[in-house]
């Protein structure tokens, strides 16, 4: 199986910002996001393209240091936009780039080839920026596995439950008939799939544009977790604490998780490869699902206290 070029920085929550707003960019950190999406294509008016290049240039150098991640959505091929955008913000302290209204791989597989060549200008170390494929034809959510596979900056992806009207719905000619968008369950499932097989681990979803419905963007949230996702996209700063708390291990899944490393750590030592813990039996299987819970809860620095070590022979 393909294997990303590195270990892929995992976001609960990534805000979109308006790129033409600096002030904007410069309070983002306040609401607490993973990561921040500067956007360049549609949060912007045709007009402000070459403004909006200038502030989200200015915005990433002064908050390069930050511990947060640090995107830019920029214009997609065929908009004569494109090369401007990529000469304004590949610059140190970029993390990735959001390519919109992807087509093919040849999209992917070309931003790659103008990514190498502006680290190689600009000093930044080779394959430091992703390439973030957003899936939004037809054409690109039939293909979205060969895109996934298109190049090792991919790492995340999208694969998400919508419940409004946008980009994907229109694609696909789908009519939304309410809730959480039902209609679009079988086509997001599968690009779940299809990530994870291409060796793509990070997936975001349950994105709404409805701001004040809190409630709505926790059922999103866990509807798309419960179909693969790791994290979401935020269109508004209330949206970012949900995010946080549905997309980070509870209390409750860290304890069972140690649990199961405590219960199979003495099992082994009896020469065991299962044991019964509260009435179920575990094994090995438990010991990965458990050590990514764990691992997952660590990076978003959560106390998961302390666990034996389980040597397995297969992770």
């Amino acid at each position: 199986m393909r294997q990303p070029f590195r270990s892929a920085r995992p976001y609960r929550s990534m805000l979109y910002v308006p790129g033409h707003k600096l002030d904007w960019i410069r309070k983002a950190p306040r609401y607490g996001a993973d990561a921040y999406i500067y956007d360049l294509e549609d949060a912007v008016p045709i007009g402000e393209k070459p403004a909006a290049r200038a502030a989200t240039e200015t915005g990433l150098a002064e908050l390069a240091g930050e511990p947060f991640g640090r995107f830019v959505r920029i214009n997609g091929w065929h908009t004569g936009q494109t090369l401007a955008d990529l000469t304004a913000v590949v610059r140190p302290g970029l993390d990735g780039v959001l390519l919109p209204k992807v087509e093919d791989v040849d999209d992917v597989v070309a931003l790659d080839r103008l990514l190498e060549e502006l680290e190689c200008q600009r000093g930044i170390e080779l394959g430091r920026v992703e390439i973030f494929p957003l899936c939004e034809t037809a054409l690109s959510m039939y293909r979205h596995f060969d895109i996934c596979r298109a190049s090792e900056r991919v790492v995340r992806t999208t694969s998400a439950v919508l419940a409004v009207p946008g980009d994907q719905t229109r694609a696909m000619g789908v009519h939304l008939s309410g809730g959480l968008g039902e209609e679009t369950v079988l086509v997001n499932g599968r690009a779940g799939l299809e990530a994870r097989a291409a060796g793509v681990h990070q997936m975001t979803g349950g994105m709404t544009t409805t701001i004040g419905d809190l409630g709505l963007v926790r059922e999103l949230a866990e509807r798309s977790k419960a179909l693969g996702a790791t994290g979401s996209m935020s269109i508004h700063p209330s949206h970012v604490p949900v995010h946080n708390e549905v997309f980070s291990p509870s209390a409750a899944e860290i304890d069972r998780a140690r649990a199961v490393m405590v219960a199979m750590a003495s099992a082994v030592e009896r020469g065991d490869a299962a044991v019964q813990l509260d009435g179920e039996m575990v094994d090995y299987a438990h010991v990965r699902e458990s050590l990514d819970l764990l691992r997952s809860a660590q990076a978003f620095g959560l106390a998961v206290g302390e666990y034996p070590d389980v040597p397995v022979l297969s992770y």
